[in-house]
């Protein structure tokens, strides 16, 4: 799905032939440049002759310079995005580039806007576009406008560019007020350059030029210091004061200067008062003809001829736009051909005040009759709505809201649908279900399901049908269905699986993207319930109906659902295969020479903490590696605090207690930034989820402390848990925690209660895998108080329930006790007898995964060959793919078929077995 563009926007302005120089500004300017600094920030009000200044400035550079002149439809992240993405590619050279600037950059934030409870992750999305831009030669991006930015996730955006600034590049912004960025921060390291209204006003010598230049005759200095003086310097003022003694000039001709005198003498007022009077006068000196386009074309936002035409009701417009330029009247090109203008925004503005209501709203008609007849949908919206043309505007946003909603464009949407009458709005059903779906977005669930039950409503009244909703498949059942989707979506517990079921009875087949969607949340509802049956057979129905639709993200999601309710049952191979199938697909599904597609961050997640549970470390660090990374990029905030959680058990495992600082620090940012972002937008959902990640993140460190011997830390935390949450000390908590916290502190009789506690839940919800954490964890405190019977009772259904998954770390983290408790096991042989060998090579670093025959089913190829040389001298995948001049794709699936026929599942045992074999 692409967004219309307007190239305008793109558009670098030229020197105006009227220009008054401003050297000793360029060279502040220049200045900014040469010292390196991150930002040049130019704010005054309007009329104070900003884009003039970087007009000037930019003509004069020898580095390129990209120009995005924002507007208030800017409002929506993909449009931004693209829009910036579009003013980068301007620059000369990108075409040479091997791969469009910024595509992946704007995949990730379609895909972080597709992603289900998604919040965009500013750090996350532009990472690549950052990495991408480090890579071009020096060049200026210019943002001008600025101020019409009132999109929070921009201001975010544009932050974090600026404190990761790569080097090449230097922004320019230019607003009418301070924007609300890092500023303070940038002043106080060197890093700004600034001008203001103070820095921009006229000073005599440039007032004189422009009044001697425009006018056409040579003030006194008095005069000049005069209107100097009146307005302040300020640029527009000045202009217009120029029109108006320009046109008393032609009149007075005998009596100039005279007239010159009493017109400056006269002019006093504030800076509205002066412009109000200079337009008047202004006006009241042209022509009736131009009188007339001034006014009624003061309402478009740009113009172009026969646009004019048609709001006029007269030819001739291109005529007179190019009579208003050549005459300076405060009308700006907007490309080299002389197509598109505008004028200037303040002149505009007091333009339309001259006009009655009731004109306006006739032009504002014609208009929008002319965008929709030029398919420009949005601006047609615009006008038709300040028209109050509510027919035509509901008519526009009903035949183009699906799309919109496809496009995540959430707050046009929502600024048009709050202009409507919203007790009209609520009379039509398929505008209910729009506004509930954007309740959605913003996790406002219980907004939406007001939005819902007036769509229901309004559904059973007659009147609301319309031939173009039914040309879009929007009939009455899709409708109900949409309605129960919502409300499915936004409920909680059990109440969200009949609203489901019925929803996909309702929903048409050939809508696939939405049936997908609500299939995925079925699965979830009943996994959440426990109906390990029913969730398997959703999970299977999401990936059949997404595949059929090529809904990769919600296929992905249900895959990985599938893999994790396999891994709950502690069937660890299949949730490999799983794991695996979700990987290879995501990797088909990627761009040539892209990453994998972001939503496979859950299957490498899966895969990473079942590798883990085999003790193959180096897989599972592969594995949770590439799931930060998938996560990142993806911008799924509740599956990015997991996929870092997991690398940090991980990397502790592993002996790196750098990496797992590094892991929990950025978890906690992602964290706060998340639960702030929640807070100033109004996200409840959001808010809810950041607590529930940073209970999650804060029992993960506890857990982590355990492991590193800091009962102390571990002890405080659980203390104030206790008494933060207003919990008994016997309340179970997650990940058995506070049990192996009682049995660290050797309070044994505490921790048994709680683990019998907890292992009866977890057999009552079919959680096998928690099971045989729970018995090893039982198992080891009996044989610490001393009940060897007890704890080999306990060990032995552990051993019974973690056979069939392989399952061997969840007794090797109970440390070395474990092990005499297995030897006495091993020795009997009467239960899994493999699986105990496995866990006590284990606890002496052996594998026991690797292939037992001397002789290999199926003998190596030469690249292979190569691949397995170059892992064993410790070659990262590009370096390998550099090495042997192909891609990293092209390396994972050599690597994939060298640890299938040695019969390993990470670089190091392939290493070991390639050795043992004389390979290597």
């Amino acid at each position: 799905m692409t967004i219309p563009l307007l190239t305008t926007k793109l558009y670098i302005p030229p020197p105006r032939p009227d220009l008054v120089p401003r050297p000793r500004l360029v060279e502040r300017l220049n200045k900014g440049l040469r010292l390196g600094r991150k930002l040049t920030l130019i704010t005054a009000p309007a009329g104070f002759g900003k884009t003039t200044l970087l007009s000037e400035w930019v003509a004069g550079l020898e580095r390129p310079v990209a120009w995005l002149s924002l507007d208030e439809s800017d409002s929506d992240p993909l449009r931004v995005s693209t829009y910036l993405v579009s003013a980068l590619r301007t620059l000369p050279g990108i075409e040479r580039l091997p791969a469009p600037l910024g595509e992946s950059f704007l995949a990730i934030v379609s895909a972080q806007l597709e992603a289900r409870g998604g919040v965009l992750l500013i750090e996350e999305m532009l990472g690549s576009l950052i990495n991408e831009i480090a890579t071009l030669p020096p060049f200026v991006l210019v943002l001008d406008d600025y101020h019409l930015v009132e999109y929070e996730h921009t201001h975010d955006g544009v932050a974090f560019l600026l404190d990761h600034l790569p080097p090449p590049m230097h922004v320019v912004i230019a607003s009418r007020a301070e924007p609300p960025l890092p500023v303070a921060r940038l002043r106080a390291h060197g890093q700004l350059t600034e001008l203001n209204a103070d820095d921009l006003r006229f000073t005599f010598d440039e007032a004189a030029a422009l009044l001697e230049q425009a006018a056409g005759l040579s003030l006194t200095a008095e005069n000049v210091a005069r209107l100097a003086t009146h307005t302040e310097g300020w640029i527009a003022g000045l202009q217009m004061a120029s029109l108006a003694l320009q046109g008393l000039t032609l009149r007075e001709s005998s009596s100039a200067r005279e007239t010159t005198s009493a017109f400056i003498a006269a002019f006093t007022g504030g800076d509205r008062y002066i412009m109000d009077y200079l337009v008047e006068e202004v006006l009241r000196r042209q022509p009736e003809a131009v009188q007339a386009f001034l006014l009624q074309t003061s309402v478009l936002e740009r113009l172009t001829a026969s646009l004019c035409d048609a709001v006029t009701g007269l030819a001739g417009s291109q005529a007179m736009l190019e009579k208003l330029e050549r005459n300076n009247l405060f009308i700006f090109p907007l490309d080299n051909r002389r197509q598109w203008y505008r004028y200037h925004h303040l002149f505009a503005e007091l333009l339309r005040r001259q006009m009655a209501a009731r004109d306006l709203a006739v032009l504002h008609r014609r208009a929008a009759e002319w965008y929709e007849a030029n398919g420009l949908a949005a601006e047609a919206i615009d006008h038709a709505l300040k028209a109050s043309d509510l027919g035509r505007a509901v008519r526009l946003i009903e035949q183009n809201a699906l799309e919109m909603l496809r496009r995540n464009e959430m707050d046009n949407l929502l600024k048009w649908l709050e202009a409507l009458d919203q007790d009209a709005l609520q009379s039509q059903p398929f505008l209910c279900i729009v506004r509930a779906w954007i309740a959605i977005s913003r996790g406002q669930f219980d907004e939406a399901g007001g939005w819902a039950q007036a769509a229901e409503a309004a559904l059973a009244k007659d009147g609301w049908q319309r031939d173009y909703l039914d040309a879009q498949g929007a009939t009455r059942r899709w409708m109900q269905g949409n309605i129960d989707a919502v409300r499915s979506t936004a409920a909680g517990g059990a109440e969200r699986i009949p609203l489901a079921r019925r929803a996909l009875e309702n929903l048409p087949d050939d809508d696939v993207l939405l049936r997908s969607v609500i299939a995925l949340n079925l699965g979830e509802a009943y996994a959440g319930h426990d109906d390990v049956a029913a969730a398997r057979q959703a999970f299977l129905d999401a990936i059949d109906i997404g595949q059929r639709g090529g809904n990769i993200i919600s296929t992905l999601a249900a895959m990985s659902g599938l893999g994790e309710l396999r891994a709950r049952l502690g069937d660890l191979h299949g949730a490999v295969d799983v794991g695996q199938q979700a990987v290879q697909l995501g990797i088909v599904e990627s761009k040539p020479g892209g990453h994998p597609v972001p939503a496979s961050g859950n299957a490498h997640r899966l895969l990473a903490e079942c590798f883990y549970e085999w003790n193959d470390l180096d897989a599972a660090l592969h594995h949770a590696t590439e799931a930060v990374e998938c996560c990142r990029r993806w911008g799924h905030f509740t599956n990015l605090v997991v996929a870092y959680l997991t690398l940090a058990r991980v990397q502790q495992m592993r002996g790196d207690a750098p990496g797992v600082g590094q892991t929990m620090a950025a978890t906690k940012r992602l964290i706060e930034n998340a639960a702030a972002r929640a807070r100033r937008t109004s996200m409840p959902v959001l808010e809810k989820e950041a607590g529930w990640m940073a209970e999650l993140a804060e029992t993960a460190q506890a857990n982590l402390w355990l492991l590193q011997g800091n009962l102390d830390a571990a002890a405080q935390w659980m203390r104030r848990w206790i008494e933060e949450r207003d919990v008994p000390e016997d309340a179970p908590l997650p990940y058995l925690v506070h049990p192996r916290l009682l049995f660290a502190q050797c309070r044994y009789d505490e921790a048994l209660l709680l683990l019998e506690h907890a292992l009866q839940r977890a057999q009552a919800r079919q959680r096998i895998a928690d099971a045989i954490h729970i018995s090893s964890l039982q198992a080891h405190v009996f044989y610490a108080r001393g009940e060897a019977d007890r704890a080999l009772i306990s060990l032995e259904r552990a051993l019974q329930l973690a056979e069939p998954g392989g399952y061997i770390r969840a007794f090797v983290d109970q440390g070395d006790s474990m092990e005499a408790l297995l030897r006495r096991i091993h020795s009997s042989e009467v239960v899994a007898p493999d699986t105990v060998a496995a866990i006590l090579a284990a606890f002496h670093g052996a594998s026991e995964r690797g292939v037992a025959s001397d002789e290999l089913p199926e003998p190596l190829s030469d690249r292979e060959m190569e691949v397995l040389r170059l892992i064993a001298a410790q070659m990262s995948n590009q370096e390998i793919a550099d090495a042997l001049v192909i891609s990293v794709n092209t390396v994972k699936t050599h690597i994939r078929r060298l640890y299938g026929k040695l019969g390993v599942s990470s670089r190091l045992a392939a290493v070991e077995r390639g050795r043992a074999l004389g390979l290597l």
